[in-house]
């Protein structure tokens, strides 16, 4: 029996325990000076946290809601690490109860089912946006920044001050004065605590009696003394200048003089936030959040930048806000955009499919109502037997979507992701509907004949996205339920650096066309009641290096939500933060010599025999390793004789046949008719043929592999 939530009470509970969280964090801000909040605030977030533990978002809100109090008449004291320490606890409280607070206000009152639905997504769309302000690998971001913006450096220059060049200039010269400063008083702190817990210890070791407290700190001392040390760190932190992040941009010409100064002075300007402005209309986390815009916050001539990532992710949005407003420029700015996803997009499928054919973007042309219609296609590409249909989608997820606006939401997914379905579908019906098929380029010029069209074992169709949509992207199928998206099939739609990164754990070709297959089967389940959920695509790819992304035998009513810590595994190993070993698939040393072996044959149809091999379970695949172990056993013992065994694979659509022989006795020929008899014996589409003996012929030693594979 399922049990009714009662989201009233929910909602009544979390948002009495967010108001009194956010009445203790406010009374905190109002208290103390923020000329010295500020500061002190960062330069502990700086040296002690780590965004492992605290989301990057919380933070954005805890400035927001300084910046918006503006300056106080009177203040009680500086700031400590007892107090800093409190504010975060009430940050995390805060934050977990605004989240159930903010769903269930959201369907308290509803009784249709799928407005609700609606508000769930809502909700889960508002929280997403709070909590993550854009890309968290800092050169992945930098190089997109850089290059949507490098083009229009002209335009920036004329109307901002400054190019894009010039800003991560900027940016990196706040880094490393930063990074002098911070290193500096790091090793102050733990030089100065460390030599102090020293000369306590043997001054307490030297008395005759000693205090409860003594005889802990001695204990320590001895067991455990990174927590000892931990304690005098933190009497150390109390005594040290909180100010040294508070910089003047005298300061940053000083430490790079090659930085443009008058740039310098209009960058600063353009991302500060004063304290002495205040914004009495943010509260929440979804309003308007000043810091999050302006990111810089200013004391008069001096100011402190509390994140990095924020000011990037401040520039990306905000120049291009800018650049939008911009009626005459504005369509340029668009097609350039667009042009550097299309390149993007060409030179990341080039890497993780060496040898691919790519043609960006193609033409065709097809009978609509009677009349010739000209239609593009943003990318085909060709890799062994399969075909990518790629749409590139650069437009943006706006504010108003992401924070759950349901109208902006529906209008994002049909500019971003159902149109690029439906382009891509057009091209694929274009194939299936005509024998030969012919793609021509933008002058008109032919560029490709698809003539045997039918040797193709797979067809995939992808949207590439350079606003990252989030879970929107990952639960498609959950969008059409709430009339969001109109059509039963989905494609892959990723976002441009999550492919990146993708590319990044691909140990081989066909391992990235296996993982295409099952992120589309996953998306696709469509006369399957069960539902496989995941906010992140990464999570997701996690879940294939893990187990394959295998849910083919479920099928009940149920909802599978996948665990979310796979995102940042990846992220982690990707930034170099603590993971040397790197994420793979569990393939063993068997299997992947015999798929190297395939993938060097370069034999037409490769990649789908590699597939049906990927598609095997653990144990079909130990069996096939030990069959193959024992062939070649059973052949040094029978000299002279064939020894072979025969499997044919029920988790996928492939047959393996075993030969070894140590006496000369077969040629390629009799290899390849045996194992065609074998494929239609056993009434499979594709057969793996490993042999090892020697050649009657030519008296050679043949260790190879054979593929036979069939649509």
């Amino acid at each position: 029996m399922t049990r009714k939530v009662d989201w009233t009470k929910i909602h009544d509970k979390s948002t009495e325990a967010l108001e009194d969280e956010l009445n203790i964090i406010r009374t905190v801000i109002i208290h103390h000076d923020p000329r010295y909040l500020i500061p002190e605030l960062t330069l502990f977030c700086y040296l002690f946290l780590n965004k492992r533990v605290v989301e990057p978002g919380y933070l954005e809100y805890l400035y927001g809601l300084i910046i918006s109090e503006g300056r106080q008449k009177e203040y009680k004291g500086r700031f400590s690490w007892a107090a800093i320490e409190g504010v975060m606890l009430s940050l995390e409280s805060f934050f977990e109860n605004w989240m159930y607070s903010n769903l269930s206000r959201k369907v308290k009152d509803l009784k249709d089912q799928r407005e609700k639905e609606k508000q769930f997504l809502a909700a889960s769309l508002s929280t997403d946006y709070v909590l993550n302000g854009g890309e968290t690998n800092y050169e992945l971001l930098k190089s997109q920044v850089i290059n949507v913006f490098q083009s229009s450096r002209k335009w920036m220059k004329k109307n901002e001050g400054f190019t894009i060049t010039q800003v991560f200039h900027i940016i990196e010269a706040i880094t490393g004065l930063y990074e002098q400063r911070l290193s500096a008083i790091k090793e102050d702190i733990m030089i100065a605590s460390q030599d102090l817990m020293d000369r306590q210890y043997r001054l307490m070791a030297g008395k005759a009696s000693a205090s409860e407290e003594e005889r802990e700190s001695q204990r320590l001392y001895k067991e455990n003394r990174k927590e000892l040390l931990a304690r005098y760190v933190s009497n150390r932190y109390e005594q040290v200048k909180k100010d040294i992040l508070l910089i003047t941009e005298e300061d940053l010409m000083g430490y790079e003089p090659n930085l443009d100064k008058k740039a310098l002075h209009h960058f600063i300007q353009r991302f500060s936030s004063s304290i002495d402005k205040p914004h009495p209309d943010f509260k929440y986390p979804t309003d308007d959040n000043p810091f999050r815009e302006r990111p810089i916050v200013s004391f008069g001539d001096t100011f402190i930048v509390p994140s990095i990532l924020s000011l990037v992710w401040a520039v990306q949005k905000e120049i291009e806000s800018d650049i939008l407003m911009d009626e005459e420029y504005r369509e340029t700015y668009t097609e350039k955009k667009g042009r550097f996803l299309e390149d993007e997009v060409n030179q990341v499928f080039k890497k993780i499919l060496p040898g691919c054919q790519v043609y960006s973007p193609v033409h065709y042309y097809i009978e609509e109502n009677g009349e010739k219609k000209r239609c593009e296609l943003d990318h085909l590409i060709m890799y062994d037997s399969n075909l990518f249909l790629v749409e590139s989608k650069s437009g943006r997820f706006t504010k108003t979507a992401r924070r759950g606006a349901f109208l902006s939401f529906q209008s994002s997914i049909a500019d971003n992701i159902e149109k690029a379905f439906v382009q891509a579908r057009r091209a694929r019906k274009y194939i299936n509907d005509n024998e030969r098929p012919i793609f021509k380029n933008k002058s008109g010029k032919k560029i490709l004949t698809l003539d045997n069209k039918e040797k193709y074992f797979n067809l995939f169709l992808l949207n590439i996205t350079l606003d990252n949509f989030g879970q929107a992207a990952t639960n498609l199928h959950k969008l059409r339920d709430i009339g969001v998206y109109r059509y039963k099939e989905y494609p892959w739609s990723v976002h441009l650096n999550d492919l990146k990164k993708i590319a990044e754990f691909i140990e081989f070709p066909s391992q990235f066309l296996h993982y295409v297959h099952r992120r589309l089967k996953v998306s696709n389940r469509l006369d399957i009641k069960s539902v496989i959920r995941s906010s992140r695509e990464l999570d997701l790819f996690y879940n294939y290096l893990v187990q394959n992304l295998y849910f083919d035998d479920i099928t009940s009513n149920d909802l599978i939500i996948l665990e979310s810590g796979g995102e940042t595994l990846l992220n982690h190993y990707l930034s170099r933060q603590g993971h040397k070993e790197k994420p793979r698939q569990a393939i063993s040393a068997g299997m992947k010599a015999i798929i190297r072996r395939l993938e060097q044959s370069r034999q037409f149809g490769h990649s789908y025999i590699i597939m049906q091999l990927l598609e095997l379970n653990a144990n079909a695949r130990k069996h096939m390793e030990r069959t193959i172990d024992a062939v070649l056993d059973t052949s040094r013992k029978n000299k002279g004789k064939i020894t072979e065994a025969v499997m044919k694979m029920e988790e996928a659509d492939l047959g393996v046949s075993i030969i070894a022989c140590e006496a000369p006795s077969l040629n390629h020929e009799n290899w390849l008719a045996r194992c065609y008899m074998r494929m239609y014996e056993h009434q499979t589409s594709s057969w793996l043929g490993l042999i090892n003996y020697t050649d009657k012929a030519t008296g050679e030693k043949v260790d190879a592999v054979l593929m036979i594979a069939r649509k």
